[in-house]
């Protein structure tokens, strides 16, 4: 019986991970750069977690890739884009 449980729990936990990364590659499909999306939160982890203000979590971004027209972003699973050069 604890192999059924451990083995429908390893399960679900893999379905939650892959629910919740499965549009990570968006952006590298479309090779447009951007900062790696932490699993579940995307590249709001500080904000999500209130130590950060999502203003400076963008500007950050914004300053880390001074080079590219355009940034993509990650806002828990939703893809955005950062535009730099207008």
């Amino acid at each position: 019986m604890a192999l059924i449980e451990s083995v429908a729990f390893a399960v679900v936990i893999g379905a939650l991970y892959f629910y919740f990364t499965r549009t990570f590659y968006y952006w590298k499909a479309r090779n447009v750069q951007g900062p790696k999306p932490v699993p579940f939160f995307g590249n709001i982890f500080e904000s999500a977690l209130r130590y950060v203000h999502p203003g400076i979590i963008t500007k950050r971004v914004y300053d880390s890739y001074p080079t590219e027209k355009v940034v993509g972003m990650f806002r828990m699973t939703t893809p955005c884009l950062l535009i730099r050069d207008l």
